[in-house]
């Protein structure tokens, strides 16, 4: 009888199929298996609560959660720490906390073996996240250390920003890698629109603190950022600071810089017209883009 050459083709494909299974079957009959993993050693399991009417509670408030994740930060952060010491040292010398130089660690503290970004920090952006959340905690809790951690934060940030003399001047690197700036998916350059965010950061350290430095160093990310603008209101990417060749022209969010010259037109001094005036024209240029 002529069979079906579909019927043929799908039984084939069953046929191989068990023959695949029966040598996968045979080598895992010869490696022994991996031990289970127990999950539950790997996190803490929290007591269930529930109401008078069985319905289940939240094991603590926002309140505690937050005070908890801020302790975790502020009180126990070098302790949980298990990276190399050197690793966390400046090039003066001095211990520096963990996420300046490490933007990823496994659950216990220790370094990812083996990652390519396992010695890599994004403190344009990172940063300035973390530089607000200590703003805020400050004001939350009433308590100044979270406030000292912010301004020692965004002094590390200015310390290591570009230099005066080059075309992107002044602005906070998005990427070190290794302790040194830049690296990893920048390469030799820096994204822009990172030095906006940080910008801000440095704006509401300076209505935290009343530190002067804080807006200066806003202000010249501002200038910077104004006098680099394409027509079209847009920047690159990523882009070398030094040399201005773009290394990744798509896609730079602008909306940070409109905020940041928006806040600094209004903050700025008397004395900087010339400065507002090219603020005012490059908000216009990217509102209407």
């Amino acid at each position: 009888m002529k069979q079906n050459p579909i019927t043929s083709r799908a039984l084939s494909s069953i046929a191989l199929t068990a023959i695949v299974l029966s040598s996968h079957s045979a080598v895992s009959a010869a490696e022994p298996a991996a031990p289970p993993v127990d999950w539950r050693k790997m996190m803490t399991i929290a007591e269930v609560k529930r109401d008078e009417h069985g319905k289940l509670l939240p094991p603590q408030s926002y309140d505690e959660t937050i005070r908890r994740g801020m302790s975790f930060l502020l009180d126990d952060h070098m302790k949980w720490f298990k990276g190399p010491a050197e690793s966390l040292l400046d090039e003066k010398g001095q211990t520096q906390m963990p996420w300046v130089y490490y933007s990823n660690l496994q659950q216990d503290g220790t370094p990812f073996a083996g990652a390519v970004d396992g010695f890599v920090s994004y403190p344009a952006f990172h940063h300035a996240l973390l530089i607000r959340t200590f703003i805020g905690y400050s004001k939350y809790a009433n308590d100044q250390r979270p406030l000292k951690e912010a301004v020692k934060l965004a002094d590390w940030n200015i310390a290591h920003s570009t230099p005066a003399d080059w075309p992107y001047a002044g602005l906070p690197y998005s990427t070190f890698e290794a302790k040194k700036p830049g690296g990893f998916r920048d390469g030799s350059g820096l994204m822009p629109d990172k030095a906006a965010i940080m910008a801000l950061a440095y704006l509401d350290l300076h209505e935290a603190g009343g530190e002067v430095r804080f807006r200066q160093a806003a202000e010249t990310i501002g200038k910077s950022l104004s006098l680099r603008q394409r027509e079209d209101g847009t920047w690159p990417f990523r882009v070398d600071p030094k040399t201005e060749a773009v290394i990744e022209d798509y896609s730079s969010s602008v909306i940070y810089a409109v905020m940041l010259f928006e806040k600094l037109v209004v903050q700025l001094p008397r004395g900087s017209g010339a400065l507002l005036v090219r603020l005012r024209r490059k908000e216009r240029i990217m509102m209407c883009a």
